[in-house]
């Protein structure tokens, strides 16, 4: 209370030195004589007479009012350059390289931003749409906000692995990848089923190990094929999962997922590009302008089925042997048709493989393709055709007999 601060600058100092000079206030006059600063703030002598003052009074206000002017501007800039300088040192996020749906790239960026993201995310879409990718970009973005190495070393899918036996609860284990922030588990059963023990080695891996990054990313792919003993394993972890871990599932419908489990997730829908966009981003990825101007009419913009068809010879044979069934199809030739079908009547999954491309061949004429050789009517019941045989060969009829009587109906095409 006794005490006052005051704001000098050099000259004005000097200018109200009172009489004595130096002697009297020797602190006053070497501040003045050096003229080290602008303003600082200085324990005033003459108030140890004891009289009480108000605290902070400031001794001439127009000093200080120019000082806060010039303080202000130089503060301003300097926020100006430091915002300036961030935004130039944000880094482009993984999730933007994929393509088109803005308004699932904006929720999720935006909830990472603010490090709101909830610990469970539902990501569905159809086969091939690139979903798993999506996954991968998210959970890069989570675990390595900066980018680097090992955030492109997740997005290939080079991390940990759960892995178990059919039959052997106790045989889940996890295997070391390179990418050790992130756990992927996949259905090891028949038909792509979910095994109990893959989900209790993940579930024992995230709460037994330490962090070494912002936290663990757990990826889910296809939980449209969890049983449900394995989910309820799984609920055990989401209800009450460690800090810091992130689950990311993935399926092909919203519906074929067990509501216990849909319930705790935050689902988004991932959706198909036009085939020009999807020309235009699997050209950027090396794949040759009319392949993939191609595959991307026959699939409907579904990116994942584009890059998979074009990066593999088998698979592109496949395509090809697929346009020429829907050639035979448009001719009404049942004859050739049963030739081309007679290499795949003892390989029933090939044979699955080759009428879902068949399949969606058909589904681009009836969108009026040019590239499909089926158009219209044809079309249509190409496609009924088609659905039918594969649903008889997931009903463990012989495949033999179900590809003869798809040729056979085909002249009634």
């Amino acid at each position: 209370r006794f005490f006052r601060f005051s704001i000098y600058s050099p000259s004005v100092a000097a200018r109200q030195l009172p009489q004595g000079g130096a002697s009297a206030h020797p602190q006053r006059r070497a501040f003045a004589e050096s003229g080290a600063a602008a303003a600082v703030f200085l324990y005033d002598p003459s108030r140890e007479n004891g009289i009480p003052e108000r605290p902070q009074t400031l001794r001439y206000s127009e000093i200080i009012n120019i000082f806060s002017l010039n303080y202000a501007q130089s503060n301003a800039e300097g926020i100006l350059n430091r915002l300036t300088s961030h935004k130039r040192s944000i880094p482009i996020m993984m999730l933007d390289r994929m393509e088109g749906n803005a308004e699932l790239k904006t929720s999720v960026q935006q909830m990472l931003a603010t490090r709101r993201l909830t610990h469970s995310v539902l990501l569905v879409g159809e086969a091939g749409l690139g979903i798993g990718f999506a996954a991968r970009c998210i959970a890069a973005d989570y675990l390595y906000p900066a980018g680097g190495a090992a955030a492109e070393a997740l997005l290939r899918g080079e991390c940990c692995r759960a892995v178990a036996k059919a039959g052997k609860r106790d045989s889940g284990t996890v295997e070391t990848g390179i990418v050790r922030e992130a756990i992927s588990v996949s259905g090891m059963g028949s038909g792509g089923k979910y095994l109990v023990g893959q989900v209790t080695a993940m579930r024992s891996e995230i709460f037994n190990t330490s962090l070494s990054a912002e936290g663990r990313a757990v990826l889910l792919y296809h939980v449209e094929r969890m049983n449900e003993e394995s989910a309820n394993a799984l609920l055990k972890v989401m209800e009450e999962p460690p800090e810091g871990v992130l689950f990311l599932l993935t399926a092909d419908s919203l519906a074929s997922v067990l509501p216990t489990i849909r319930s705790r997730c935050v689902s988004f829908a991932v959706a198909p590009v036009s085939p020009a966009d999807c020309t235009r981003y699997c050209a950027a990825q090396g794949v040759d302008k009319k392949t993939a101007a191609l595959y991307s009419e026959l699939f409907d913009g579904h990116i994942g089925t584009v890059l998979a068809v074009a990066r593999d010879e088998a698979r592109a044979a496949q395509v090809e042997k697929a346009l020429e069934l829907a050639r035979a199809a448009a001719a009404r030739d049942s004859y050739t048709a049963a030739v081309l079908l007679a290499a795949y009547e003892k390989d029933k999954a090939a044979a699955s493989a080759l009428l879902t491309d068949f399949r969606a061949v058909a589904a681009a004429g009836l969108r009026s393709s040019p590239r499909a050789p089926v158009q219209g009517t044809q079309a249509r019941q190409a496609v009924r055709l088609a659905d039918a045989a594969l649903q008889r060969l997931g009903a463990q009829v012989n495949p033999k007999v179900v590809l003869t009587v798809f040729a056979a109906k085909l002249r009634t095409v």
